[in-house]
């Protein structure tokens, strides 16, 4: 049994520790990644194994809802054509990313904990690979990729790798018995290094949130994960409200300082407002899958057009996309995680 389990580790998370690595240079190999690990992962547990996969019922609920949603907004899709082309690749994907989960939760008792401590390691082997990239003017990425040195180059590249070094190699620190160690204070060096040269401030501001959640937030405290939901709820109801307001407050001697330069805060609250706008003109119902890409908007202009491409937030996308029943929605769906987070 003991061989048959290593097997079952290497074929489940495997894929998954290789991602923050693979993720620096090929940051759209995660989107199937999850897929390898659950289609031989599922295999051979059921096969090796003899068990059975079983997806959470709460999974399979929220991804039927997803769906169900997706499939309905096509009725008032603006860019259909588009919309549909998206439904049929979130159709195609979560299938698998259900299976996935259904074969870690199934699994769960044969994982081995030294699986944990090489996700450390490999998240590490990314953050290094990715400062040292940065460091010599992303020269790896550019070779790998074919970019000639007079293109123009965004180390904006590298967002996805981050976000999910910080996110994995996170787990995996949480997930350590002995936290404390010389071999893990030496992991973490690459980590910081990532942190201060990275443009990606999702990931940075995951780092600080994450800290702060972890050393202050009273998780044993029902009313501490109430107020958090009160808090999320709130804002995700209000925000394409307060866009513009917040974006009058904040002075434009901000730009003074490098920091903040470098987050382009400005070039972020055009998008904001423009999308909160367009938004709130079918507040109820949205105007579907992707029709953000399909906007002309004169303020914004990357990659050759006046397209937005992406709302950059997620809640705005969500609004824009399936208004406020898809607020609604969501902000069920994150009540539900709060409860099973706090209850775990």
């Amino acid at each position: 049994m003991e061989t048959r389990e290593k097997v079952f580790n290497v074929l489940t998370l495997g894929p998954i520790i290789a991602a923050p690595f693979l993720a620096v240079e090929f940051p759209r190999i995660l989107a199937y990644l999850p897929i390898m690990s659950a289609i031989f992962g599922g295999l051979f547990l059921y096969f090796g194994l003899h068990i059975k996969p079983q997806i959470p019922k709460p999974v399979l609920v929220f991804f039927g809802g997803l769906l169900a949603f997706s499939a309905l907004s096509l009725f008032w899709a603006q860019f259909y054509e588009d919309s549909l082309d998206r439904f049929i690749k979130i159709a195609v994907l979560l299938p698998f990313y259900a299976l996935f989960l259904g074969v870690l939760k199934s699994g769960r008792p044969y994982f081995t904990k030294n699986m944990i401590f090489y996700l450390l390691i490999a998240s590490s082997a990314g953050a290094l690979l990715m400062a040292v990239d940065l460091a010599f003017e992303s020269g790896i990425h550019k070779f790998l990729h074919g970019v000639g040195a007079s293109e123009p180059f965004s180390t904006a590249v590298f967002n996805r790798g981050a976000i999910s070094i910080i996110f994995l190699g996170g787990a995996g620190f949480l997930l350590l018995e002995r936290k404390l160690s010389l071999i893990n204070a030496l992991l973490f060096i690459p980590f910081i290094a990532m942190f201060l040269m990275i443009q990606s401030q999702s990931a940075q501001l995951a780092v600080l949130i994450g800290l702060l959640f972890y050393y202050i937030f009273p998780a044993s405290k029902a009313w501490a994960w109430s107020g958090l939901f009160a808090v999320i709820a709130i804002f995700m109801l209000v925000k394409p409200l307060i866009v513009e307001p917040i974006r009058l407050l904040i002075p434009q001697s901000v730009d003074d300082y490098e920091i903040i330069r470098q987050t382009f805060i400005w070039h972020r609250f055009q998008i904001w407002e423009f999308v909160s706008e367009y938004a709130l003109k079918s507040p109820f119902w949205g105007h579907g899958l992707e029709v953000t890409k399909n906007l002309w908007n004169e303020n914004v202009y990357q990659n050759g057009t006046h397209t937005t491409l992406h709302p950059h937030s997620v809640v705005l996308q969500i609004w824009i996309e399936f208004g406020l029943i898809g607020i609604a929605l969501a902000i069920f769906a994150i009540g539900i995680l709060l409860k099973y987070m706090y209850s775990a």
